[in-house]
């Protein structure tokens, strides 16, 4: 078998490479290669995460309230939402109704939700069955011809029994039910 001198010294470099426990190229190459992918397949993966993702919103709801919490955004005359610890805080009053100059954000995110009173009490959320305390969060839009268009975030607080029970959720003001 007639080989060119230069294939034969290339196989027995490879030979003397493996017989010395070095790698071969073809084994760099290889190596290299899946480097790469792995490389390329974490930033890509990064990437999605980070696209989809939304800062952590903090509810804290006044102790013992029941009943629909509403969250208006893009509202001039109100002030922007707090960021505390990178995180948005939106304080409930009361009424259940807040209202913020801030823009809505979207995203994934674990939100968080507390009581707060005398003490601050994580409230659960859960699937139906699990006892949690808040149901049907959503976001939403009110548009009705010549007046602004309102956005807005939603949810209910309280047992399944007495979101099943509740009223449906409507705009405070929303000039689609005057």
């Amino acid at each position: 078998m007639n080989m060119h001198p230069r294939s034969l010294m290339r196989q027995n470099q490879m030979v003397s490479s493996r017989v010395a426990g070095r790698p071969s190229d073809v084994e760099y190459m290889f190596a290299a290669l899946l480097q790469h992918s792995i490389l390329v397949a974490a930033v890509l993966l990064g990437a999605a995460c980070v696209a989809d993702s939304r800062p952590v919103s903090v509810f804290e709801i006044p102790d013992g309230y029941q009943g629909w919490v509403a969250i208006e955004f893009g509202r001039a005359e109100c002030p922007p939402t707090p960021i505390v610890d990178g995180k948005l805080l939106f304080r409930i009053p009361s009424s259940g109704y807040l209202c913020t100059s801030s823009a809505p954000t979207f995203g994934v995110a674990k939100d968080e939700y507390w009581f707060v009173g005398k003490q601050r009490t994580p409230i659960h959320e859960t699937g139906w069955g699990g006892g949690g305390l808040i149901w049907d969060g959503a976001t939403g839009e009110s548009e009705v011809a010549g007046k602004p268009k309102r956005e807005f975030l939603n949810f209910f607080v309280g047992s399944e029994e007495q979101e099943r029970k509740a009223q449906p959720f409507v705009l405070p003001g929303d000039p689609a039910k005057l």
